[in-house]
């Protein structure tokens, strides 16, 4: 959302921003915002109750969001690297998510 706001800011009218919207760096950041809104607005207890195994769904759209991102990123600059160290502390949770599951998997398949 702050990359948004600045990006409003540097825009400054309605009307240069909608001129803008068939570039492809620009659709794309659209495009992963909308992605990244819905699970970010179901992102509480009750939202979570009332949807059940949907929610799990819903969330999963930051995945896609993700790439899309990226690809804005790089349709923007054409440099790859400064978008990699942005994404670094994402991939870097994301792989110790997975090695911790995994962990969990392992001592539950031994436990039995």
């Amino acid at each position: 959302m702050l990359h948004l706001i600045f990006y409003i800011f540097d825009m400054n009218s309605l009307a240069a921003m909608l001129e803008e919207i068939g570039i492809p760096g620009i659709w794309t950041g659209w495009l992963s915002l909308v992605l990244m809104l819905l699970p970010a607005v179901i992102s509480f207890n009750y939202a979570m109750r009332r949807l059940g195994r949907q929610w799990k769904n819903i969330q999963r759209l930051v995945y896609p969001a993700l790439i899309i991102a990226l690809v804005h990123w790089i349709l923007l600059d054409w440099v790859w690297q400064p978008a990699m160290v942005h994404l670094a502390p994402l991939i870097l949770a994301w792989i110790l998510r997975y090695i911790g599951r995994s962990r969990r998997q392992r001592t539950q398949r031994s436990m039995t």
